[in-house]
């Protein structure tokens, strides 16, 4: 049997998280702990850039777009409770944006998945 080799179709970045700022009214030792995360980014970043890996940082993520998720589901058949539910893949930057292409569908939320490029070949009922 043949490997399968897998190939790379968009590049990947670190989405770094948001740090917010030390808040001066805050308790000495939540300024502190405050200070340690934003020293720990600022190391991570130090980090990435000497490697060459790009990066999203949090405090920026307004200015970038949305991040997509593929995002499954499943439905079962009002008609036929029996029936084996129904697997739905979508992609989109939100729960909600997922749902609202599938109008009048009854979904069950399943999974928000790494955003993944598919394409529906065929669709079997067995």
């Amino acid at each position: 049997m043949a490997e399968s080799q897998h190939t790379q179709t968009h590049p990947k970045k670190v989405v770094l998280p948001y740090v917010g700022a030390v808040n001066p009214k805050a308790d000495p030792f939540i300024q502190a702990l405050q200070r340690e995360r934003l020293d720990m980014l600022e190391s991570f970043k130090a980090a990435l850039e000497a490697a060459g890996a790009a990066y999203i940082d949090g405090a920026n993520m307004h200015n970038q777009l949305p991040a997509k998720f593929t995002w499954r589901f499943l439905s079962i058949s009002a008609r036929s409770p029996e029936a084996k539910p129904i697997v739905i893949y979508v992609n989109a930057s939100s729960e909600h944006e997922a749902r609202d292409t599938m109008p009048g569908v009854r979904l069950i939320f399943s999974a928000r998945l790494p955003f993944h490029a598919f394409q529906a070949l065929e669709a079997r009922y067995v």
